[in-house]
Parts: structure tokens; C-alpha cells; sequence
């Protein structure tokens, strides 16, 4: 992927979550979040189809090919918003964390998904714990710390927004990332 390609795709994307964050509210409703998931769609499409770049995407299941592009965008947009905590690569992350994210994002993608990055976050909560993680003040792999282990109203602005990014990021997925034809 070149840069310039790169470059639009984040931009697309960009656009695309601003429209889905801006207008949270009425998200399903709202004709911005339209407009700007139509403008954005064809650009991801076209820098991710065939395209792996610097993105590890193995010719998975539909479903981890939609996990690999929620996860890396929601890392990429961590980082574009200077946000305290960067997860790691997919590729890193441990086997328990990668199939409830697969359960996540099949759920995210049919017929059941959640609009509320409130209810999502509660979710999330939830399936760290069972995965031994609890909350600590910092996040750290081998303790299995994370400060965002806490209520959805008890984070941080940044925090709040990544949950919307994730909300906007699956659906995008949803509608733009599906089996060749």
C-alpha cells in the first residue's frame, strides 16, 4: 500500500467516526454519518482488498479479517488521539483475547450488534474479567491491570470517545468488509 493510499484511507476513515461520534445520539438516523461512511467506504475498500501493506491480514475467516481491521483501526486511532494506553499488535495479543474479539465482532456484525458504546464497554468489562484481567491503575499484560476496568460513566472523555470509534469501526465492517463475490 502506498503512502498516499494509506493516507486516504485513515482520512476516509476519519471522516467516517467523526460523523458516527458527532452524532451519537441519532447515529442510525443521522445523514452525516451516511454521507460520510458512502465517501469513506470505497477508499478503505480499495486500500485494504488485496492490499496488506504493514497490516499483518491473513486470508481468514470474514470475521478476522473484520477483527484485524476493528482492532488495528481502533490502535490507529488510539495513537492519532494520543490516548494513554496503545494496545498491541493482533499478532500479539494471546489466544483467549483473540476469540472473545472474534465472539465481539460477529456479534457487532449481525443481527444483535449494540449501538451503545455504554452497553459495549460494560460488555468489555466483562470479558476481560472473565479472562482474569481487573483493574489496576495502570495497564500491564502479566498482572492483568487495566485502568478502564471501571463503570462506562467513571472514564475519561478520550476513553468514551475511543468506545464510540470502536461502535463506528463495526460498522463499518459491517457494511464495507464482506466476502468477495
Amino acid at each position: 500500500m502506498s503512502e498516499l493510499d494509506l493516507t486516504e484511507a485513515i482520512e476516509a476513515g476519519r471522516a467516517a467516526i467523526l460523523g458516527h461520534v458527532i452524532c451519537m445520539p441519532s447515529a442510525e438516523t443521522c445523514g452525516c454519518y451516511d454521507v460520510a461512511i458512502r465517501a469513506a467506504a470505497p477508499i478503505i475498500e480499495r486500500a485494504v482488498r488485496g492490499k496488506r501493506g504493514s497490516i499483518e491480514w491473513p486470508s481468514g475467516s470474514l470475521t478476522e479479517r473484520r477483527a484485524i481491521f476493528v482492532y488495528e483501526g481502533a490502535r490507529i486511532a488510539a495513537a492519532g488521539a494520543e490516548a494513554p494506553i496503545v494496545p498491541e499488535r493482533w499478532s500479539q495479543r494471546d489466544d483467549a483475547f483473540r476469540a472473545q474479539f472474534l465472539d465481539v465482532i460477529d456479534m457487532m456484525c449481525g443481527p444483535a450488534r449494540k449501538s451503545s458504546p455504554e452497553e459495549l464497554h460494560d460488555d468489555w468489562v466483562k470479558a476481560y474479567e472473565a479472562m482474569g484481567w481487573r483493574y489496576g491503575s495502570t495497564r500491564d499484560v502479566e498482572a492483568r491491570t487495566h485502568p478502564d476496568m471501571v463503570p462506562y460513566d467513571q472514564l475519561g472523555q478520550l476513553e468514551q470517545d475511543k468506545d464510540s470509534v470502536f461502535v463506528a469501526l463495526c460498522e463499518i465492517a459491517r457494511q464495507w468488509i464482506r466476502e468477495a463475490k
